[in-house]
């Protein structure tokens, strides 16, 4: 663990873990804490690729970057409006959670992040899931109908659907899915088909994430 001194206050830097993506490119996540006023506790994970080319290393990691920290540098640099309900919220808790996808498919970077706020206003915490691929040859995000077609899309809905149907926490009511691109924001190509996660309370009681066989 590290100690780095930063304008919110000392930053302990937790040592980064990897996992090895396709094509030689490393993804590591480190993890930090800094004080942040109002917060009882504040951590959240980067996310950086190292590779054979070290540009697109560069690249990957940017788009990483401007894909991960948005959701931390909203509560981490509140505006006026939300410090007016920190200050009656305090202590509040926020964490995120970067997870690279270990079978991620050839060609590939891909991550996940959750990331969870609480106050003692609310009941439980408000948890959210994120996920991306980007390719390793252009260090474009990865769009769904690179890998399911329009014409198989209905197919692939109701195969999701299925898979919704014999989760542990599926809540048992009607699948409001429509078949179209947008109602599969956060997935990631793997090696064994598409891993798609759905946000907490859309289908269930908690987050739920399923792998659907490739089309």
């Amino acid at each position: 663990m590290w100690l780095c001194a930063g304008a919110v206050g000392v930053v302990l830097l937790a040592a980064p873990t990897a996992v090895h993506a396709s094509d030689g490119y490393v993804v590591e996540v480190t993890s930090s804490t800094p004080n942040v006023k109002f917060f009882g506790s504040f951590s959240y994970d980067r996310a950086a690729v190292t590779g054979p080319n070290n540009e697109m290393a560069r690249v990957l990691t940017k788009r990483m970057k401007a894909f991960t920290m948005p959701w931390v540098d909203e509560y981490r640099d509140p505006d006026a409006k939300t410090v007016k309900y920190l200050k009656k919220a305090q202590p509040a808790y926020f964490s995120t959670t970067v997870e690279p996808t270990p079978k991620c498919r050839a060609g590939y970077v891909c991550i996940s992040q959750s990331s969870s706020f609480s106050t003692p206003l609310i009941a439980g915490s408000m948890t959210n899931i994120h996920a991306r691929a980007w390719s390793t040859q252009t260090g474009k995000t990865a769009q769904l109908n690179d890998f399911v077609s329009e014409g198989d899309l209905p197919k692939f809905t109701d195969r999701v659907k299925a898979a919704i149907r014999k989760a542990d926490c599926y809540d048992g009511f009607d699948i409001d899915l429509p078949a179209n691109y947008e109602s599969f924001p956060n997935w990631v190509p793997t090696k064994s088909g598409i891993a798609i996660w759905f946000p907490e309370y859309q289908f269930g009681c908690k987050i739920m994430s399923l792998t659907v066989s490739w089309p």
